[in-house]
């Protein structure tokens, strides 16, 4: 139901969407445009977010906050794949293996934002955060 209802809000509001972290104050007005709902009280009466951080980004900043949320994140992964590749040239295994470690923890998390709402957690953040930082002292090691 929820996402039924993100996608009828993503729908009327493609662009820019209806605000970040709004979807909550709008989902309730969206209840008799989708068509039966059957946990009415999730959208009504005690309002959820989307459970899926694609389709909530989608419903609340449209595809301009979705493009540039995915091609943050798709540019981040790549530092931290550059650099776990660099590590491992150099044979700075402890580096590599906190790289490699980064980039699992990144992909996990954005392939659990599937079902869970998590664009706005600090600990995404972080990870993404970690990634350019792994590839300075890769990219310092390997011009010594």
């Amino acid at each position: 139901d929820l996402w039924s209802v993100a996608w009828r809000v993503a729908r009327d509001h493609p662009l820019h969407g209806v605000g970040l972290n709004n979807f909550t104050t709008v989902e309730a007005s969206y209840v008799g445009r989708v068509g039966p709902l059957h946990y009415l009280d999730l959208v009504t009466v005690h309002p959820h977010v989307v459970h899926n951080q694609y389709l909530q980004l989608m419903a609340e900043v449209g595809i301009v906050g979705l493009t540039l949320f995915v091609a943050m994140a798709v540019g981040l992964l790549s530092h931290a794949v550059v650099a776990r590749r660099l590590l491992l040239d150099q044979r700075w295994s402890d580096m590599a293996a906190l790289a490699t470690a980064v980039l699992l923890a990144v992909v996990a998390m954005l392939v659990a934002g599937i079902f869970l709402s998590s664009a706005v957690d600090k600990r995404l953040w972080l990870l993404l955060g970690l990634a350019p930082d792994l590839l300075r002292p890769a990219r310092a090691e390997a011009q010594r």
